[in-house]
C-alpha cells in the first residue's frame, strides 16, 4: 500500500472519521448513518451536514463541480431539495450558457425553482447579463416579470406594499436629470 492504511472496497465502521486539519486527500464516497462534519470534530448538532472553517477576511465556500469536458453548452450543476418519499421541494440550477474552452470564457445563468403538485417549476432566472426573469428563463430587460393567467385580481402583477406610515411608491429615475414618482 502507498498509505498507512489502504482499503479497496467498502468499510463499515462506527464512531468518527478524523483526519489531520491539513488533509487534502479525498474520502471518495462516504456513506454515513449519522451526521457528517467537515472542519469540525462535532457532529452532534441538528444539521445532517455541518461544514466549518475559520476564514477571517476570506470566504468559506462549498464547490459543486461538473467536470464535463469543455466545448459544449449542455452541462448543469444543481442543488436539489427533497421532502418525504423523495418528493421535489425546489432546486437551484446553474447552467452553461455558452460554449467555452478556457476558464476565462465561462458564462452561466442561475435558475431558481419552486414546487407545486410535486413538480419543480421555474420561479426566477438570473442571466449572465444580470437580467432577472420572474416566471421566465429569457428576460428581455433588467427585470422581466412573465405571467400566463386569466386572473385579473390582486393575485397577479406587481405589488408594492408599505406597512409603515409612508407612501407605497414606484420611482423611475433618469440619472442626474429627472425622477418620476407615482404612489399612494
Amino acid at each position: 500500500p502507498s498509505e498507512a492504511l489502504e482499503v479497496i472496497g467498502n468499510v463499515s465502521a462506527s464512531g468518527n472519521f478524523i483526519g489531520p486539519t491539513t488533509s487534502t486527500g479525498s474520502f471518495g464516497t462516504l456513506i454515513a448513518s449519522e451526521n457528517v462534519g467537515i472542519g469540525t470534530d462535532s457532529t452532534s448538532g441538528s444539521a445532517i451536514l455541518q461544514i466549518k472553517q475559520a476564514n477571517d477576511g476570506g470566504t468559506t465556500s462549498v464547490h459543486i463541480d461538473n467536470t464535463a469536458a469543455n466545448g459544449s453548452s449542455d452541462e448543469f450543476v444543481s442543488l436539489e431539495f427533497k421532502h418525504a418519499g423523495g418528493q421535489p421541494g425546489g432546486k437551484i440550477v446553474s447552467d452553461r450558457t455558452g460554449v467555452y474552452n478556457t476558464p476565462g470564457q465561462t458564462q452561466a445563468a442561475m435558475h431558481f425553482y419552486s414546487t407545486n403538485d410535486a413538480v419543480d417549476n421555474l420561479a426566477m432566472t438570473i442571466t449572465k447579463e444580470k437580467k432577472v426573469g420572474i416566471g421566465t428563463d429569457a428576460p428581455v430587460s433588467t427585470t422581466h416579470i412573465y405571467e400566463s393567467t386569466t386572473a385579473a385580481d390582486s393575485s397577479v402583477g406587481l405589488t408594492i406594499e408599505q406597512a409603515g406610515i409612508g407612501d407605497a411608491i414606484l420611482q423611475f429615475l433618469e440619472t442626474g436629470t429627472q425622477r418620476w414618482v407615482m404612489g399612494l
